[in-house]
């Protein structure tokens, strides 16, 4: 095999590490984003079974005091549920989106881009975080899926020639 064919080979199988690299982090990122939507969805939940419960007990005849005071613990369980969800999305960092009026897709859409220019800064700079020198790979490049960066950013990565010899391509 001949340099040529190796340095094809070897940079087919950046490539590919590179895609897979890629597509995992975007599984973690989707997953992140739906155990966000789903705990906010879970806070909506308990604050209507609260009142579908709250109500259940004021609709009880004055003399089912069993009944009611079974309605009532109902809803204060729910209450307190609530209030559980609403701590941990504040912990988290959400807090904001526990207004009515919050644009969850904004919020994700924003954290996106946000990451990506870090990201993209982080590669210009040519990070050498975790004692890697990132800078692109030939031949691959990937689309930023609906920001309004650039339409195509190049991949970044440690080339195979930098991590078997451990130097530093100066661009």
């Amino acid at each position: 095999m001949s340099n040529t064919e190796m340095e094809a080979w070897s940079n087919e199988g950046d490539r590919v590490q590179w895609f897979r690299a890629e597509a995992e982090m975007q599984r973690w990122q989707e997953q992140w984003e739906q155990k966000l939507v789903e705990l906010l969805r879970t806070r909506r939940s308990f604050s209507k079974m609260e009142s579908v419960w709250a109500q259940l007990a004021d609709m009880q005849p004055s003399e089912a005091h069993g009944a009611k005071a079974y309605a009532r613990q109902k809803a204060a369980m729910y209450a307190r549920r609530k209030s559980e969800a609403e701590m941990q999305v504040k912990k988290v960092g959400y807090g904001q989106l526990l207004d009515e009026t919050a644009n969850v897709v904004a919020l994700v859409e924003a954290e996106r881009k946000t990451e990506v220019a870090v990201i993209d800064a982080a590669l210009n700079a040519g990070s050498t975080k975790l004692g890697r020198h990132l800078h692109a790979i030939p031949g691959t490049s990937r689309s930023t899926h609906g920001t309004s960066a650039s339409s195509a950013v190049h991949s970044w990565g440690m080339c195979r020639a930098c991590r078997k010899h451990g130097t530093f391509p100066s661009s």
